[in-house]
């Protein structure tokens, strides 16, 4: 560059960032030779950022795309614990109005459900929910201990005798343990 004019135009040229530097005349060989270095390395790095700013680009993107099928997963998935616990909440009412006791006993012979007819027959003043069958109804866990799946038995509970049954639960569901169900013995009751 040589004229007033000239360096006034490279410094708007660098400050738009289209020339990176300017070399004022007279150039030496050296100072020639490490700008046009400089430029080059400027350039890797320019074309080695753009590369690398793409490929963040696209990770991001499918990063986004994951997301968004990952979203879509647990939304289907929460769609169908909600449906669950509905279907789950169903049946418990059902059980609830089934007009004979039925109580579900968990693997270890710990009470897991108890509808109101079974509270009402065997709970007296304590809630059977989390107790020990054979403690807490020593008569009804004798009787299903001596009883096959299916076969029907008969126990005295409360002066009343009860034909007793029960089934393996799990058969078709992820739960396990016994569904017992008692109905009184009307042939007990006739004279």
């Amino acid at each position: 560059l040589s004229s007033p004019d000239e360096i006034q135009t490279a410094i708007h040229a660098m400050n738009d960032g289209t020339v990176d530097r300017f070399l004022i005349k007279p150039v030496g060989e050296h100072q020639m030779r490490d700008s046009v270095a400089d430029a080059f390395l400027h350039k890797e790095l320019a074309d080695e950022n753009r590369q690398l700013n793409l490929t963040i680009r696209s990770a991001n993107h499918e990063l986004a795309s994951s997301n968004r099928q990952l979203q879509e997963v647990l939304g289907r998935q929460q769609r169908l614990i909600d449906d669950t616990e509905l279907n789950l909440s169903v049946v418990r009412d059902a059980l609830e109005c089934i007009p004979m006791p039925v109580l579900g006993l968990d693997d270890r012979g710990t009470v897991a459900f108890a509808n109101a007819e079974a509270q009402s027959l065997l709970g007296t003043n304590t809630d059977l929910l989390g107790c020990d069958s054979v403690v807490a109804l020593p008569e009804l866990a004798a009787a299903v201990r001596v009883l096959y799946e299916g076969q029907s038995g008969r126990v005295t509970l409360e002066g009343a005798d009860y034909r007793i049954q029960w089934r393996h639960m799990g058969q078709q569901s992820v739960s396990s343990g016994k569904l017992l169900t008692l109905r009184l013995d009307e042939q007990a009751v006739l004279p």
